[in-house]
């Protein structure tokens, strides 16, 4: 298991990858940056403080021997 929980984790392009091949119509898609933003919530103190603790993530299970 995966858990990305920051714009710039490693694992985030390659978690977006997979969502690509799944979700192949662009109308479907989420853009990555909208991934990105979601995320970034979770370092935003002013979100933070207006709505209070909020944990946003993407939880991905891998195997191993595929990747």
């Amino acid at each position: 298991m995966v858990d990305i929980s920051s714009p710039t984790a490693k694992t985030l392009k390659g978690f977006y990858a997979l969502y690509s091949r799944v979700f192949t119509l662009e109308e479907e898609r989420e853009p990555i940056e909208g991934f990105e933003r979601v995320l970034s919530l979770n370092e935003d103190s002013e979100t933070q403080t207006s709505f209070g603790p909020l944990r946003e993530q993407i939880t991905a299970a891998i195997d191993p021997a595929s990747g």
